[in-house]
């Protein structure tokens, strides 16, 4: 018997220096609000395995979805982390430095696409 499915795993750039250099309780709910968008963009069916750190484990038994699909999925997450991004430059918490940086997890996520 062949066992067909999908693995994908989006994670967020720099996450391990903006958890390590910011302040704790303000980087902690920014990653925790960066992680929700994630998972709700799934738009595939993807069940989400587990969440470490600043990535997810979704994965799909049976036939894997088309690579438009794919591709198609991760267009829907990368614009929606990035629309949440820019959106919270003008809607942040407080000035922390958490909050003032985390427009520069928009900047290195981007150079990785």
């Amino acid at each position: 018997m062949e066992n067909r499915g999908l693995l994908f795993i989006p994670d967020i750039s720099g996450f391990t220096r903006f958890v390590t250099e910011m302040e704790i309780e303000h980087s902690r709910l920014i990653i925790q609000e960066l992680l929700e968008i994630l998972i709700d963009s799934n738009q595939l069916g993807l069940e989400v395995s587990e969440v470490e750190g600043d990535a997810i484990l979704f994965y799909k038994f049976g036939t894997p979805p088309s690579t438009d699909e794919i591709y198609h999925q991760i267009e829907k997450m990368f614009y929606a982390f990035h629309r949440h991004l820019n959106a919270y430059e003008y809607r942040r918490f407080c000035q922390c430095k958490a909050c003032v940086s985390a427009v520069k997890l928009f900047r290195s996520s981007s150079a990785r696409m």
